[in-house]
């Protein structure tokens, strides 16, 4: 006997009502063989499927065929209730112990989805790493002045070099006053990080007095007003100008020194003077930077590392000590840290 296809015998066999499996599983066989004798096995291949994807629905809504699954709930819902009137503690434990097994299997998916598996929230977030230094005795530390301007202006592998400063400030002018995290970044820190306006632009220069929101700030203070670009607000007692706003799907925050994620809603422009000069006395920024197209982490770690050997020759004084080595993390690495692995 010349079987049907075993894909499509199996399907016709899951599909068939229990009662009446055996016979449509064989009528359709039958009739099978017949078409392999008079037209041929490719034709009867395609009549034997064409008739599986025919009949699926009128065999699934087979009177009775859900008779039997639905006689079974019906009795353990009652068995249940029984054993509830019987036993309310033990029922009460069986309970809460689905919750629980329930919630935390939902929570731990979301972290794993929202934390782990879901890309950060910039452009080419794998070519972004973040610059912390490490020595023996401190192995993250912010970086000093000195260090940040000649990775910056050294370095071929960075496309750019970016520090900020994270403060909080007292947000009023316009609306009732309201403290908020406050971002003090250098010019091209929205640029290294790959995140641009929604609505507006971002102040590049270094004189700029102009402030950039978070979206989620716009829609909670000014209801997304898009009038508030270039409305003058009080941001820590100096007068600021709106001048962009974040989209929704994009956030420039990273890592802060403890390794949680910074939660700036505002961010403004460094003074000049902050990072002027070599000064190596005192650690404080938080330096990111974007890898050059075409530059590997390796390849970039290992001209850091000469670099950085270079420089330690010539200090004899520097916050955290001076042999500092600036061990380059994909800014998504560092900002799960052990989570991943646990």
């Amino acid at each position: 006997m010349t079987r049907p296809p075993r894909l499509a015998e199996r399907l016709l066999r899951m599909l068939a009502p229990p009662d009446e499996r055996d016979a449509v599983v064989g009528d359709a066989a039958e009739s099978f063989e017949r078409r392999v004798r008079t037209s041929g096995r490719p034709a009867a291949v395609a009549w034997y499927a064409w008739e599986v994807a025919r009949s699926a629905w009128p065999l699934m809504m087979f009177p009775g065929r859900w008779r039997g699954m639905m006689t079974g709930m019906v009795q353990d819902v009652r068995g249940a209730l029984r054993l509830f009137v019987r036993s309310p503690g033990l029922a009460a434990v069986v309970v809460l112990t689905l919750g629980i097994g329930v919630g935390g299997a939902s929570a731990v998916y979301s972290i794993v989805r929202g934390v782990l598996l879901a890309p950060l929230p910039i452009a080419e977030p794998d070519r972004v790493v973040t610059l912390w230094g490490a020595t023996p005795e401190y192995p993250r530390i912010p970086l000093t002045a000195g260090d940040f301007n000649v990775l910056g202006a050294s370095v071929d592998a960075f496309a750019g070099v970016a520090g900020i400063w994270n403060d909080r400030g007292l947000l009023g002018g316009d609306r009732e006053a309201e403290q908020v995290s406050v971002g003090w970044v250098t010019p091209d820190y929205f640029d290294v990080v790959g995140v641009r306006p929604m609505l507006g632009t971002v102040p590049e220069h270094a004189d700029d007095l102009g402030i950039v929101l978070s979206h989620d700030l716009w829609e909670r203070r000014w209801g997304a007003d898009p009038d508030v670009l270039g409305r003058v607000v009080e941001l820590g007692g100096d007068a600021m100008e709106v001048v962009g706003i974040l989209p929704p799907d994009r956030d420039p925050n990273l890592t802060t020194f403890s390794g949680a994620r910074a939660d700036h809603e505002v961010w403004r422009l460094m003074p000049p003077g902050w990072t002027a000069g070599e000064d190596r006395s005192v650690g404080w920024i938080r330096a990111t930077a974007r890898l050059r197209d075409g530059v590997t982490l390796e390849q970039a770690q290992a001209e850091v590392d000469a670099l950085m050997a270079a420089v330690n020759r010539t200090v004899t004084d520097r916050d955290g000590g001076t042999d500092l080595r600036i061990p380059l993390v994909p800014a998504k690495d560092d900002l799960i840290g052990g989570v991943s692995r646990t």
